[in-house]
């Protein structure tokens, strides 16, 4: 009765994530769909003896007791109706709202966006579950599967000859700032690199020892990414002008942004001793604490003298400041809701999302 009135609001619940639900397969058939669209939202017994993953009993064919029915009542009542902020109204989101995709590390914004503009924003239809990153979104950016992305790099160089085949002119408007940045194990005594050393080491694999660098006496492990990251697309734009990342090491490739902390922490060695290289994006790097305690296991190098702080990239003093855009189609209609929603993270209140997303604001 509730997943009908529901449908009849034209309103769904959350979808469902857990599924350590051990007696689904006892729901009747004509009422799985209505498990299915009232998502989590249904009353259910925790059992087991792990803790931190309980599985979980439905009981459904047992009768329902005024608890549970005012149980699914109410969550139905906070769970499973979107409302709309005046900001979305002001902004006209409460009717449409652009199709957003982006890279791995600018997902927490379309999370802040959503969740500024709407109560329970989760239950929109068209919020996404996560970014496609930064290669494939720029295709479905140019493929008109989208119609804007959050984007911490520009486009790299084949992303831009393929626009260019398919009459397509991309628009990167800056809304934040960021940085590329260059890290290493806790205890290497080495503190920083110039970006000649950098070239250096990426395109001509040059040192084998953090000494030729001004470090210890200690092996140099150095990763790279993908071609097709956007750290990668930094890379390009900062050291490699035309180069290709040198095939030693293309060895060491970290095929995530994630993958690329946990490679370098792993790298460090006792014997002999050897400290790992790898570079991503500032707020990324630091957003990333809570997950892999990076500040206890890595640390930051500054780049020709000069740290990244939030202090040196809003000043521009650090050397590879970048900035974190909305980018657009060209032709994407002054009136459109991926215009609109540029213009929106430019007032007080899009910067107020800038913040929560965890990147420096522009204003």
């Amino acid at each position: 009765m509730v997943v009908r009135a529901l449908q009849y609001a034209d309103l769904r619940c959350p979808f469902r994530t857990e599924e350590n639900i051990l007696d689904m397969n006892s729901v009747s058939d004509w009422a799985k769909e209505a498990y299915d669209y009232i998502g989590k939202n249904y009353v259910s017994d925790y059992e087991g003896e792990d803790t931190d993953r309980p599985y979980r009993m439905l009981y459904p064919k047992q009768d329902a007791t005024r608890y549970d029915v005012a149980y699914i009542l109410d969550c139905a009542i906070k769970n499973c109706q979107l409302f709309a902020s005046e900001l979305a109204i002001e902004y006209g989101f409460d009717k449409e709202i652009p199709v957003i995709d982006g890279s791995t590390s600018t997902y927490p914004f379309t999370q802040a966006v959503y969740g500024s503009l709407f109560l329970n924003a989760t239950t929109h239809p068209q919020y996404p579950r996560s970014h496609s990153k930064s290669h494939a979104s720029y295709q479905r950016l140019i493929n008109g599967e989208v119609d804007m992305l959050f984007a911490s790099v520009y486009p790299a160089s084949d992303i831009l000859k393929m626009a260019k085949e398919k009459g397509v002119e991309l628009e990167l408007i800056p809304i934040a700032y960021d940085a590329m940045i260059f890290f290493t194990n806790k205890d290497n005594p080495a503190s920083g690199l110039t970006k000649e050393q950098i070239s250096n080491v990426y395109i001509n694999d040059a040192y084998d020892n953090w000494s030729e660098v001004g470090g210890s006496d200690a092996l140099m492990y150095p990763y790279c990414r993908n071609n097709d990251s956007g750290s990668h697309a930094q890379m390009e734009k900062h050291f490699l002008n035309g180069n290709e990342i040198h095939p030693e090491v293309q060895k060491e490739t970290s095929y995530t942004m994630s993958n690329v902390l946990t490679d370098v922490m792993a790298a460090k060695t006792e014997n002999p001793v050897g400290f790992g290289l790898g570079y991503s994006i500032y707020y990324y790097y630091h957003n990333m604490d809570m997950f892999y305690d990076v500040h206890n296991n890595l640390k930051l190098l500054a780049i020709d003298g000069v740290m990244p702080t939030d202090e040196t990239i809003v000043d521009g003093s650090y050397p590879l400041s970048n900035n974190t855009y909305v980018v657009l189609r060209k032709d994407t209609p002054a009136d459109g809701p991926a215009r609109r929603m540029a213009e929106f993270m430019l007032t007080e209140a899009g910067q107020v999302c800038v913040e929560i997303a965890g990147y420096g604001r522009l204003k």
